[in-house]
């Protein structure tokens, strides 16, 4: 894992993901404001990336790219500014994915198998179905503390206070 500590500086971008491949790292991803830096860098390197935020990204990536996620919110964004335009907006949070028409999964690269494609779409199907559960414990952070305990889900309220790491990442959050 590589921190820029910011969302679109082109040259931390390329070099985080030059270090990651540096040190082996054979498949790249990020949340950046653009992918294009991170994708065309790996691509540049004979690494697998999947992309994130734009369905496509696969432009900046078209031999290794596996897959990625954007968002389609056109059909939420116009229901969230009806209610502005008719009076009826309250303040919201919003958190919503792939089940909810918030999100989309791209095309699969060229050298994805068939069996991957094959899981990956049933997975999908899972998780637009309401039959996934993502977060469920037992989860152990970096330091050894048990945050989710067996049987305990991560509940969405907390999703958004999480400022750890779990077991296995070396770094700080802070």
């Amino acid at each position: 894992m590589a921190f820029t500590l910011g969302w679109g500086d082109s040259a931390k971008e390329a070099d985080a993901t030059n270090s990651l491949i540096n040190q082996g790292v054979d498949v790249i991803t990020m949340h950046v404001d653009s992918p294009a830096t991170i994708l065309s860098t790996a691509e540049s390197r004979g690494v697998y990336s999947i992309g994130f935020q734009s369905l496509a990204a696969q432009q900046y990536a078209p031999e290794y790219w596996i897959t990625g996620i954007g968002y389609t919110l056109g059909d939420t964004l116009t229901w969230l500014t009806s209610t502005v335009v008719d009076g009826t907006w309250t303040p919201i949070f919003l958190r919503c994915g792939i089940a909810d028409g918030c999100m989309a999964m791209a095309p699969f690269g060229p050298n994805v198998p068939e069996e991957v494609q094959d899981r990956v779409n049933q997975a999908r199907a899972d998780i637009e179905a309401g039959n996934t559960t993502v977060f469920a414990g037992p989860i152990v952070d970096q330091d050894g503390t048990v945050r989710i305990p067996e049987g305990e889900v991560l509940s969405e309220g907390d999703m958004s206070t999480v400022d750890w790491f779990v077991q296995g990442v070396i770094g700080s959050p802070q």
